[in-house]
């Protein structure tokens, strides 16, 4: 059996399971030979929200501007499980790339043409204390204890860009602009979605959120993709709408990134079992990624802003 030397100059067997920097190593060697001369290979690291460090690689055609980042870390927990061999994991990489790469002109067309980025703009809700890295180069406004940061939605191609200071200058655009933007489009493309916390669990509902829904103790606020929901919390029309439908202002439970669980308001509420809740299912049931916030918020009955009730 022929042996191997890594980067690092460490001698491997070909049946020894690799280290996860080892692993990285040799697949961008390996996809480098694989894609030739024409494209350029490289690993990459990429801080995700609320400091999420993940491993990736970058495949990039020399004439094209922008390469996907295609993430190792769960086909590496694979290949260390022994469920697939490099090879494997290579091929995977090839398959998705062929997928995203072909995309590469049509996003750099789109994000290069501001006039065609302004109906993309939306808002996000973040974790103001955990991504303090992130928001030094991230125009964004608080809210509360937590960032309102603004990306451009790529989602029909898999994918989204986190706004930065140098995008408003490639723009010539100011913060101003970009939130307007987000507001309004907010309004005009933002759906939020509202359902008893029962039938979203079991998935028995499929967007109903007519008025008869408001017959439960708990429902969960979020969008139609279950992804980045909860900056329905920053949509003053339709919280003013769920507290007309309840006839009460109503608690806000962060649940994660993507939704926010709603419990209306009563005699019998009691907020720190609620808060003691909330830091209890965030430490045990959400990944550190999708973290946004042990606070308890509250919307009152004809009220303009959401508050902070428990920290």
């Amino acid at each position: 059996m022929e042996n191997r030397i890594t980067g690092n100059g460490r001698i491997i067997r070909e049946d020894e399971t690799l280290i996860l920097s080892e692993f990285i190593d040799k697949v961008v060697e390996d996809m480098s030979e694989i894609c030739g001369p024409e494209f350029e290979v490289k690993k990459m690291s990429v801080t995700k929200n609320n400091s999420v460090e993940l491993n990736g690689i970058s495949i990039r055609e020399k004439d094209a501007v922008v390469a996907p980042t295609i993430y190792l870390d769960s086909m590496y927990e694979k290949y260390a499980e022994g469920m697939m061999s490099v090879a494997e994991v290579e091929n995977d990489i090839l398959r998705i790339y062929k997928t995203r790469g072909s995309l590469n002109v049509d996003v750099v067309g789109l994000f290069s043409d501001f006039s065609r980025v302004k109906e993309r703009i939306r808002v996000r809700l973040i974790n103001k204390e955990a991504n303090e890295e992130l928001l030094k180069d991230v125009p964004h406004e608080d809210f509360l204890d937590l960032a309102v940061i603004y990306i451009v939605d790529f989602s029909d191609f898999e994918g989204c860009i986190i706004i930065r200071n140098s995008h408003l200058q490639y723009w010539d655009v100011d913060f101003e602009d970009i939130k307007n933007i987000a507001e309004s489009n907010m309004k005009t493309y933002d759906d939020v979605v509202v359902k008893r916390f029962g039938d979203i669990v079991s998935e028995l509902s499929q967007g109903n959120d007519d008025g008869d829904i408001y017959d439960g103790l708990m429902y969960i606020m979020t969008n139609s993709r279950y992804t980045f929901g909860a900056s329905g919390m920053l949509n003053k029309e339709k919280l003013s709408e769920i507290a007309e439908d309840l006839g009460r202002g109503f608690y806000l439970l962060p649940s994660s990134v993507h939704e926010i669980i709603i419990v209306p308001d009563s005699d019998d509420i009691d907020e720190e079992y609620m808060h003691d809740m909330v830091k209890s299912i965030n430490r045990s049931e959400v990944s550190k990624e999708d973290f946004l916030s042990d606070s308890v918020y509250y919307f009152g009955y004809d009220a303009d802003d959401v508050v902070i009730k428990v920290k």
